[in-house]
């Protein structure tokens, strides 16, 4: 178990590093004096660019999650600050999403220090966006409903009364056989509740991934270039423990 913990906290820290690079091209094109010669092809390309790494992110962390799922529950290469935010191995789309986008709305909203366009959503995206904003929210829940599920299971499988059981047996030399039946029943069942867990996360991760690609489907590219470069903000001031979202 520990090789997959390490193998994608080391995966993790080059997809930041990559992530940043992206970042950085996001705020070159918001510049103002680049704002106005760029057309929607490069935009869209650049954001093209994102999605492709958001996905390659999940796809990876879904071979790993089958290995291993308690890496996932309880990620070690967290900040502090990604942790208080934490929702199944990751953000919280409501939080991180949808709260982002109504903040770049606000008369005040965090420019990263440049001149920026005012963040301006047509009636049609108002509604889109709201619409997004409730499927999501029934999303969040129906995931949350299956966590609580699988752990209503764990307790009503009682897993760690089998466990005391085993040992007590295996510690005493009693019934050697039904000592080793009854670890192959609790390794069976921990399997179990890992893959579950893992089908969780996925479930989470799906959630996350298509609220982002929802979201840019109704801004205009330019718009979306704005959301991506505070979106990719956030996760670095998360590295410092200090968003100010």
């Amino acid at each position: 178990m520990e090789f997959v913990e390490e193998r994608f906290s080391n995966f993790y820290e080059n997809w930041l590093s990559r992530l940043q690079r992206i970042f950085f091209e996001l705020l070159q094109v918001t510049r103002t004096r680049n704002m106005e010669v760029a057309n929607d092809s490069r935009l869209l390309a650049l954001v093209s660019i994102f999605t492709s790494h958001l996905s390659e992110f999940y796809f990876v962390k879904l071979d790993e999650a089958y290995i291993n799922s308690l890496v996932f529950i309880c990620p070690t290469w967290l900040t502090n600050f990604e942790r208080s935010q934490l929702w199944i191995s990751g953000f919280k789309p409501t939080t991180m999403v949808f709260r982002l986008l109504d903040s770049m709305r606000a008369p005040q909203a965090f420019t990263l220090g440049l001149s920026m366009p005012p963040f301006i959503l047509t009636l049609e995206q108002q509604v889109k966006i709201e619409e997004l904003r409730r499927r999501n929210l029934m999303d969040e829940e129906n995931v949350d409903i299956e966590i609580d599920r699988i752990l209503k299971s764990i307790d009503d499988r009682k897993i760690v009364d089998l466990v005391k059981i085993s040992q007590h047996l295996s510690n005493n030399n009693i019934n050697g056989v039904l000592a080793e039946r009854l670890e192959e029943l609790v390794e069976f069942e921990v399997i179990g509740t890992m893959s579950e867990f893992a089908s969780a996360i996925v479930d989470a991760d799906c959630v996350r991934l298509r609220s982002v690609n929802e979201v840019l489907n109704v801004l205009s590219p330019m718009q979306c270039v704005q959301f991506l470069a505070k979106f990719i903000h956030l996760v670095f001031l998360n590295a410092n423990g200090s968003a100010n979202y």
